[in-house]
């Protein structure tokens, strides 16, 4: 099954807006290198209206918490709307540029870290400073051996220990599993 996934851009600065069109290429080129595709490309500008200055990144408001509940937060459709995107399961990962560029605030790093928690999403960064997996990783794109099960195992009717099937389980190096009756 492909990983859908929302690609977060965000213009802070009064960089040519040119730009933009590259750092989206980085994007959609790690996308695709990784299988995952593009759900959509979310551009949060972080300038006034007119453009003359940056906007407030501490200008917050009460808004709604992908929880449900309301919290003081600062102002960001973009960013909310990945949130959005994570919870409601339209799509299982974010992927960014660094993790300055989609965590403005200690808290939106904790609303993030709450639905990718949740929905067992993942959020990385082309840059490597933010990487929340679901569940943990040693999948090769993340660096890691690239020993595991490949996120599913099936059960072979070869009798061990007594019961009728069993499963062969490749465990990563100094990974751990443990298993207890259902």
């Amino acid at each position: 099954m492909t990983t859908m996934c929302d690609l977060y851009l965000r213009l802070s600065d009064g960089r040519d807006l040119a730009t933009l069109d590259a750092r989206e290429r980085v994007l959609r080129a790690e996308a695709g290198r990784r299988g995952w595709e593009v759900h959509r490309v979310v551009i949060e500008n972080d300038l006034t209206p007119n453009g003359t200055r940056n906007a407030s990144a501490f200008k917050r408001r009460r808004i709604p918490l992908p929880n449900g509940k309301t919290a003081m937060r600062v102002v960001r459709p973009g960013f909310r709307s990945v949130l959005d995107d994570l919870a409601e399961g339209r799509v299982g990962a974010l992927l960014t540029e660094d993790l300055d560029r989609v965590v403005r605030d200690p808290r939106d790093g904790e609303d993030l870290l709450d639905v990718v928690e949740e929905r067992r999403a993942t959020a990385d960064s082309v840059s490597g400073s933010l990487r929340l997996t679901n569940g943990g990783t040693d999948a090769e794109v993340y660096g890691g051996s690239g020993v595991g099960n490949l996120g599913e195992v099936q059960a072979e009717d070869v009798p061990w220990h007594g019961l009728p099937a069993s499963v062969a389980l490749r465990v990563p190096p100094l990974g751990a599993l443990w298993l207890r009756p259902a």
